[in-house]
């Protein structure tokens, strides 16, 4: 790929992924319900260590528990060459930051996500989530 070609999918990218992210914690904050449509029907979505393999299992375990409020303090993205995708457009978002679900106390979370275009509509494909609280994360 040549560098011009790079940088412009490069950009495409991170406007995509912005556009992405918006609308997923908008989503996971005030319609999760709905949730699920964001994933691709066999998505992988590793959830604190738990190993999720299908839309329907994402969306039975973010469609349970408290609401969430999240606060993206970090996002980047880079684009995932295509030999490494079987030569599908796809991009890596790495977005950090704290949510507070319910009462509770803010934690710090980190999700990475694998996204890709499935019948025109940008899906995600793979998905890693991650929190932890304020100490964990100064040790």
């Amino acid at each position: 790929m040549s560098d011009q070609k790079f940088k412009e999918r490069t950009e495409d990218a991170e406007q995509a992924a912005q556009q992405l992210c918006d609308s997923y914690y908008e989503c996971l904050d005030k319609k999760r319900h709905q949730i699920h449509r964001m994933y691709a029907e066999s998505a992988v979505l590793i959830y604190d260590g738990k190993r999720l393999q299908s839309q329907d299992e994402i969306k039975k375990l973010l469609s349970d528990g408290d609401d969430s409020n999240h606060r993206i303090e970090t996002l980047d993205v880079q684009p995932v060459d295509d030999s490494m995708t079987d030569g599908k457009s796809s991009f890596l978002i790495s977005a950090a930051g704290s949510v507070r679900f319910g009462k509770l106390l803010h934690k710090c979370f980190n999700h990475h996500f694998v996204v890709a275009k499935v019948d025109g509509h940008l899906k995600i494909i793979s998905q890693t989530v991650r929190h932890f609280s304020e100490i964990e994360r100064r040790k």
